[in-house]
C-alpha cells in the first residue's frame, strides 16, 4: 500500500522514464562513476511508478549507505548514485528542535 498518492500529468500518463543506477569505483572520487553490473542497471519505468533498486557493487573497504535519490515516483528521466561510506564513519544530525531530539 502506497502512503502518498503518485501524481502524474496527464499528458505524462503513458511514457515511460528511464532510471539508471551507477555507482563510483572509488568512493573517494566521486567524479567517476559506472553503470551499476547487471541486468536491471538501467530500467525502463512507466509514469508514476517505481525503479527497483538493484543490488549495489561491493567495495573494498566501503559499506553501501543509500542510493542518493527517491526512485519509487519516477516522473523523468534520472541517474541514482549509490553512496557508500567506510566502516565505522557516522555521520551524525542534529535535532530540528533541541526540544524534541528524536525529531530529526
Amino acid at each position: 500500500m502506497d502512503m502518498f498518492p503518485k501524481y502524474v500529468k496527464k499528458e505524462d500518463e503513458d511514457k515511460t522514464f528511464t532510471v539508471s543506477f551507477q555507482y563510483p569505483p572509488d568512493p573517494e572520487n566521486k567524479d567517476k562513476v559506472e553503470e551499476v553490473p547487471g541486468d536491471d542497471a538501467t530500467q525502463k519505468v512507466k509514469a508514476g511508478e517505481a525503479a527497483k533498486a538493484p543490488k549495489p557493487p561491493e567495495i573494498e573497504g566501503w559499506k553501501f549507505k543509500k542510493w542518493d535519490s527517491d526512485f519509487s515516483n519516477v516522473t523523468d528521466d534520472m541517474v541514482v548514485l549509490a553512496e557508500y561510506q567506510k566502516p565505522g564513519q557516522y555521520i551524525f544530525k542534529a535535532p530540528k528542535d533541541p526540544e524534541k531530539p528524536d525529531d530529526l
